[in-house]
């Protein structure tokens, strides 16, 4: 009859154990990262009454004979099941997935939480804001992050800047057309106004236009001359003779009839580039001597007006003197036929139109600055690279020197002028050479250099860039080639971002995403048994095993950023749960009860 009592008392105290932890469920079902907990109950020991016997020849075994003295409480488990993830948008939050927990720190103390609703304080630490215990994990320099070493209180100040670097690195990447056109021939358009000495490369001369003191003219062939001065044979080659302005020469009468003296007033002349175009124009100094010979048109600037003094500049089929400004259009005729017009740029017979591709580079005091780098087709799987043409603009010279400096060809130049500096148009930097199935040969392509030297007053130092091409191919198609360079102007941190592995990454004002720190996570063979420490904290017990400290990516955990883990606590069970453990203890209370009057009845008895 007792034994029933106290099995009753068993039964209302672990069910009034229960229901505490049922109440602490619900009480935290808003808590941020909150785990719930469940209790166990086992049977306690019971009293025998007769052992079990074992079966003998003439009769079979007993079992044996126990009553049960009550209940206990044997575990309260906390479930480590993840919960869901509640977007925030806050950009500090974090929400973790998987059986494990963020770091933070109090002095030597370290504390495991599940709480992700972090920020930083006035000093850039990352912190719990209700403790304000430090979030630990590995911070990086200069962008570069090393997750080897022991976790560290993480920290990114506010207003944080980055230095200017001078851009070192040049790298080309995307594809190069393998049906690229070439071109066939070049048709261009010039502007002979003034006393333009510059008309194109490859050109014939093909007249001479003398006119004289009294209005009349006189023409001079590429194959002979009409008259020479002093002589009267209109058969003779003019290879070799001199027309100079103010020059007394006998010409013919106006009817034919007799050789009479002129003065040559002015020297003209028309030219064919070998590509189909005309020009022409007219000299009128008169401290200028002209000898034409056939191929050639040599100008004289002589002191003394005679012949073969002074300096003198040379135009022949093999090299000119190209001034852009006099070149206003061309058109190209390319290998299938088809043409294009063009009024700027850099084009030669044999190759395809370049392709042309703009870097942009930084000195080291963070100006930003512009380099121009042409490529176009020279063979079935070569490709040529060369600086193009340059102007000089304001404060600032583009290229002056570059190395595997091997020349160039005759080319055709439209409104782009010579370097002031160096006198060099163009320049080769290297040749991309691909295999036959569209790869880079890396064996006989070498990305060379160039050197930049800045001329923006502002006393920054020039830089070597190294140049890549190995990451384009060839193939058919269409031509999608495009630089990337290192380096960067001065940049302030202007906001912060976190992704699926904790890494933070802050974005200058300069464009530049660099990452600052990554945040280290703690993993338990039994996370079950930390111990709570209030404040959504825990520490190790002896039964949790020691920390096992890694990043998300180290464990297969993963960030949820701008979100916070919500409580696991499944309310709708938890109130199936009440509902289960009311019943209960009113039925072990009821034991109580029946109990006690049984007790009434037997003392009544003896009245």
């Amino acid at each position: 009859m007792m034994r029933s009592l106290y099995s009753g008392v068993s039964g209302i105290k672990s069910h009034q154990t229960r229901m505490d932890v049922i109440g602490n469920n619900i009480s935290n079902i808003n808590t941020i990262g909150f785990k719930s907990s469940r209790v166990t109950f086992s049977d306690m020991l019971s009293q025998t009454s007769y052992n079990a016997s074992r079966p003998s020849a003439t009769t079979g075994g007993t079992n044996p004979r126990q009553i049960g003295l009550g209940e206990a409480v044997s575990s309260i488990d906390m479930i480590m099941n993840d919960g869901s993830a509640q977007a925030t948008g806050k950009n500090t939050d974090v929400a973790l997935s998987g059986n494990g927990f963020m770091i933070l720190s109090k002095g030597t103390d370290k504390y495991y939480t599940r709480d992700g609703a972090f920020e930083f304080d006035a000093n850039g630490n990352y912190v719990l804001p209700g403790s304000g215990y430090y979030v630990q994990g590995w911070n990086a320099i200069d962008g570069t992050l090393t997750t080897s070493g022991v976790p560290e209180n993480i920290v990114v100040k506010s207003g944080k800047t980055m230095p200017a670097t001078a851009t070192t690195n040049l790298d080309y990447a995307g594809n190069l057309n393998a049906g690229a056109l070439t071109i066939t021939s070049i048709t261009y358009t010039g502007d002979p106004s003034g006393d333009s000495k510059a008309v194109a490369n490859d050109q014939q001369l093909n007249e001479m236009h003398v006119t004289y003191t009294d209005g009349t003219t006189d023409t001079i062939t590429a194959q002979s001359i009409d008259y020479s001065e002093g002589d009267t044979d209109t058969t003779e080659t003019m290879a070799g003779k001199t027309v100079r302005v103010g020059q007394n020469r006998k010409v013919l009468s106006e009817d034919g009839t007799t050789l009479v003296t002129k003065t040559v007033a002015s020297v003209g002349f028309e030219m064919t580039s070998v590509h189909g175009a005309e020009a022409s124009g007219t000299f009128g100094s008169d401290t200028a001597t002209y000898n034409f010979t056939s191929g050639s048109f040599t100008i004289y600037d002589p002191g003394d007006g005679s012949e073969g003094s002074g300096d003198s500049t040379t135009l022949t089929t093999q090299s000119v003197n190209v001034d852009g400004s006099n070149v206003i259009a061309a058109t190209l005729t390319l290998s299938d036929g088809s043409s294009l017009k063009v009024s700027s740029g850099f084009y030669e017979i044999g190759h395809s139109v370049p392709v042309t591709t703009v870097s942009t580079v930084y000195d080291a005091e963070g100006n930003m600055h512009s380099v121009t780098l042409l490529m176009d087709k020279a063979g079935e799987n070569e490709w040529r690279t060369y600086i193009a043409p340059t102007v000089s603009q304001k404060g600032y010279q583009t290229v002056v020197a570059i190395t595997e400096d091997d020349g160039t060809s005759t080319n055709v130049y439209l409104n782009r002028q010579e370097d002031a500096t160096t006198g060099e148009t163009s320049t080769k930097l290297s040749n991309v050479t691909f295999t036959s199935l569209g790869a880079i040969d890396t064996a006989l392509t070498s990305g060379g250099s160039l050197y930049l030297d800045y001329d923006n007053g502002n006393g920054a130092q020039p830089t070597t860039v190294a140049v890549s091409f190995n990451d384009i191919t060839q193939y058919s198609g269409s031509n999608t080639v495009y630089p990337t360079t290192d380096g960067n102007s001065l940049g302030i941190l202007n906001s912060i971002a976190i992704d699926v592995n904790g890494v933070i990454s802050g974005t200058y004002t300069n464009g530049i995403i660099q990452t600052e720190a990554q945040i280290a996570v703690a993993q338990f063979i039994n996370s079950a048994g930390l111990n709570k420490q209030g404040t959504s904290l825990y520490k190790e017990s002896n039964n949790s095993g020691a920390a096992r400290v890694g990043t998300v990516g180290d464990f297969g955990f993963a960030f949820t950023p701008s979100a916070l883990e919500m409580s696991n606590v499944e309310l709708s069970a938890e109130l199936v749960d009440m509902i289960v453990t009311q019943r209960g203890f009113q039925s072990n209370s009821k034991v109580i009860t029946v109990g006690d009057e049984m007790l009434e009845t037997i003392v009544n008895m003896k009245r």
